[in-house]
């Protein structure tokens, strides 16, 4: 199922600046999905999916970005996600030295409808990209849906 749902989000890469401009609305870590924003030369991939694909996940939008970043710029993002799970109606967090490894928050939203963000870090090394030490690779995960945590945890199983 894991792979179908990849494949399906791959095939349908789409870019929808209208809807991602307001849907990230409100958290704290918003401005990591924003066109435009300081860490958008690191953003190596962005799967932006909505409607029909993703009613048998029980969501209507997914919004995806895999980056590398500079430690300062990940602690920063670190830091956002972690005040947005002070608001978070539930949450599963993992920190290591300060900063988040891995999280998994629910917002509650109208009419049933949930809001939630996913954000892991994939891999911790060094190298240089444009003149820029970078280290840090992670994924963040914006969705929007009727699924639950235990539902979204089976369709994305948390790496050891």
């Amino acid at each position: 199922m894991r792979r179908t749902l990849m494949i399906a989000l791959i095939l349908s890469l789409l870019s929808i600046p209208e809807i991602m401009a307001s849907a990230q609305g409100g958290l704290h870590s918003g401005w990591v999905f924003e066109n435009g924003s300081k860490v958008d030369k690191h953003k190596l991939e962005t799967s932006v999916v909505k409607g029909e694909r993703l009613k048998e996940y029980k969501l209507n939008l997914f919004h995806s970005i895999k980056l590398c970043c500079t430690p300062s710029e990940y602690r920063e993002i670190s830091q956002s996600v972690m005040a947005d799970s002070n608001n978070a109606t539930d949450k599963e967090l993992e920190i290591s030295g300060g900063n988040v490894k891995y999280a998994l928050l629910r917002f509650e939203g109208e009419n049933g409808i949930n809001r939630y963000l996913a954000m892991q870090l994939t891999s911790h090394s060094t190298y240089i990209k444009d003149e820029t030490t970078v280290t840090d690779a992670f994924l963040i995960v914006y969705m929007e849906g009727e699924a639950s945590i235990p539902e979204l945890r089976a369709l994305f199983s948390k790496k050891q």
